[in-house]
């Protein structure tokens, strides 16, 4: 009987080794695609092109976008103290772009923020914080200047606009697009970059205006205010809104109102100088060694007669 039995053990143990062989291989597979899938996902969510506009005493806007569509809000740091998240203007819903507008600030005061992107939050990009501060109170009235146009190639209410200066003097004013495609933004809101003031834009300022459709959906027109707007202030249909695949949208931006990306700007410029310092010092070392091989020349030249003299006295 044990010599009968001897066989059905043994199938079965290369049985236990055949699932092993091929389970442990599928389940590391396995393992590994709910890894990948984890860290795709919190990438996609990643907060990118954080821009802050709409700059007054008492209200900000901060706005971004991600890879996937994702939830978004923003929780008011002041002081060390974290005051309630606000979520976006348009609702709790799942975008690409992402609009929220703080209020109830207090006038020429320093704010951090946290921005939270589905499930995870984000105070700084690249080491730089996520901060900004209100405009001091002033005695200046705006006159409302609002501008207004359509954008086509927008999925539902997933756009953003910004108007800026082309000289990127000021912080830029944003809004929201409906659903319906049609946008409206008032000039009378842009802030000097200097000192937070406002300025006036007129018929003769060079302006840019941006729409974003996700992290590399946009559109720009860029123009002298009275050749793109006419005098109603509605974009002209000569100069339209398209969106279409773009990544360039935010060179207008001054970087003061762009709160990711800057050592992508500042670290070239240092290898730069380097290599320019180099290059002058090079042509300097070569000219000392040449005026310290002209003295010796001479001191040489000098020991060999003193030696020619002493021998000839000795020969004598």
């Amino acid at each position: 009987m044990e010599i009968a039995q001897l066989p059905s053990q043994k199938r079965k143990n290369l049985i236990i080794i055949a699932a092993l062989a091929i389970g442990l291989p599928l389940l590391v597979f396995a393992t590994y695609q709910v890894v990948q899938l984890i860290t795709k996902a919190g990438s996609d969510n990643k907060p990118k092109n954080v821009i802050i506009s709409n700059i007054t005493t008492s209200s900000i806007t901060i706005s971004w976008t991600t890879e996937s569509k994702a939830t978004g809000s923003v929780i008011p740091v002041e002081n060390g103290d974290s005051k309630s998240p606000v979520i976006d203007k348009r609702g709790n819903s799942s975008r690409y772009t992402h609009y929220v507008e703080l209020t109830s600030l207090e006038p020429n005061t320093s704010y951090s923020f946290i921005i939270v992107s589905g499930s995870d939050k984000y105070s700084d990009e690249n080491g730089k914080e996520f901060s900004f501060k209100t405009a001091p109170v002033t005695a200046d009235t705006p006159t409302p200047n609002p501008i207004y146009g359509t954008v086509s190639g927008g999925s539902g209410d997933d756009v953003l606009l910004y108007a800026v200066l082309k000289d990127k003097t000021a912080y830029p004013v944003s809004a929201t697009m409906p659903s319906g495609g049609n946008w409206i933004m008032d000039l009378s809101a842009l802030r000097s970059i200097s000192d937070k003031k406002m300025i006036t834009a007129s018929s003769s300022s060079n302006v840019v205006i941006i729409a974003v459709g996700g992290t590399s959906k946009g559109a720009v027109v860029t123009g002298i205010y009275s050749d793109i707007f006419d005098s109603n202030g509605k974009l002209k249909d000569t100069n339209p809104l398209t969106l279409s695949s773009k990544t360039d949208m935010y060179s207008s931006m001054p970087s003061d109102a762009v709160l990711t990306a800057y050592s992508s700007t500042t670290t070239p410029t240092t290898p730069t100088n380097n290599n320019d310092d180099e290059e002058e010092e090079t042509p300097t070392t070569p000219t000392t060694p040449t005026d310290e091989e002209e003295e010796p020349s001479g001191e040489f030249t000098r020991k060999f007669r003193i030696v020619q003299q002493l021998e000839w006295i000795d020969m004598v």
